[in-house]
């Protein structure tokens, strides 16, 4: 991928750089740069410039394998109008990085700062997020509520908090862009650059993240998307079941039965499940040591948290973490 604009940044209407760092994810990256792509091909010139940049010049790796040449912290960034860091998944708050520095004196510049899925981690670092409104993938929420517990990001797709852009990763750095477009360009234009994207609507930032689970069990019995729902922002507390089923007006036994009937598992096993992948992503994602990763997953008992986890990942919670890798969903 080529890490130059399409036009000379001087010579742009919009201009946004993006701060790469290993590890970025190349979905992500991909779908914040094809509405500006569309919006260049509708207007039939190029209004939008993009570029890559990176903490040193050279080559950026994506989480699944892709380069991208990316130039230094060179004297191009300070014509942006948007400084986009899009990071990886693991948060290394102790290593040394311009980047969170070099946010901060955007911010204060008066440019719009931001940050894509994993890149919240540093845009946090910068110090400028304390009583704004942000987003962080849910994947990624225990993670940096291990760093910064007095942060309150939303689970929406995309935020924006006057300068502050932040978006949750995937298709919702889509929606974010072409806000970005509609507020540079009108809502005609937005409406051309969707249809050259194949897109038939556009989703505002405040559309919740949506589970995995509860994606699966949509369209099915609405009692069940509701427990799910419920679930997904709940499995951590105590009295899960019995909270569950006054929440959703039923009895336990037939709480129980409604689990076994959908999914094939009562309501105590989809929430250890919930729990193991939240550890998983723990070990994957941060340095906090295996017995306090049980506390924080449920388990007041780290041999029972490890003995669940060997039956459930098939290895051991130390050697789990040695991979630095995500659960699948």
């Amino acid at each position: 991928m080529n890490a130059h604009a399409r036009l000379p940044l001087a010579r742009a209407v919009s201009r946004t750089v993006f701060l790469l760092s290993d590890g970025f994810d190349a979905l992500t990256l991909s779908a914040a740069i094809a509405p500006l792509r569309a919006a260049n091909l509708a207007a039939g010139e190029g209004g939008f410039a993009w570029s890559f940049h990176a903490a040193q010049a050279g080559s950026a790796a994506s989480s699944d394998g892709w380069s991208v040449e990316v130039r230094p912290l060179d004297e191009t960034i300070w014509q942006a109008d948007q400084v986009l860091v899009c990071g990886g998944a693991r948060p290394d708050p102790a290593r040394p990085s311009p980047l969170p520095d070099l946010l901060r004196r955007m911010w204060r510049m008066g440019k719009r700062v931001g940050a894509l899925q994993g890149g919240i981690f540093t845009l946090a670092r910068s110090g400028i997020l304390k009583g704004r409104q942000f987003v962080v993938h849910r994947d990624q929420l225990a993670a940096f509520h291990a760093i910064w517990p007095d942060l309150d990001p939303l689970q929406d797709i995309y935020a924006v908090d006057d300068r502050i852009l932040t978006c949750a990763g995937g298709m919702a750095a889509t929606d974010l862009m072409l806000h970005l477009v509609q507020g540079q360009s009108g809502g005609n234009f937005r409406s051309e650059v969707m249809q050259t994207c194949m897109i038939s609507g556009l989703r505002p930032g405040a559309v919740p993240q949506t589970g995995a689970a509860s994606a699966r069990v949509a369209g099915r019995n609405p009692v069940l998307l509701q427990a799910v729902q419920w679930l997904d922002d709940h499995y951590l507390e105590d009295d899960c079941v019995q909270r569950l089923a006054a929440t959703c007006r039923i009895s336990v036994r037939q709480l129980q039965r409604l689990f076994r009937a959908h999914l094939d598992q009562t309501p105590q096993g989809y929430i250890a499940q919930l729990r193991l992948k939240q550890a998983a992503l723990l070990l994957s994602q941060t340095d906090l040591d295996i017995s306090e990763i049980a506390g924080r997953c449920g388990y007041e008992v780290t041999a029972n948290f490890s003995k669940a986890f060997r039956k459930r990942f098939g290895v051991a919670p130390s050697r789990y973490g040695q991979r630095r890798v995500a659960p699948a969903a």
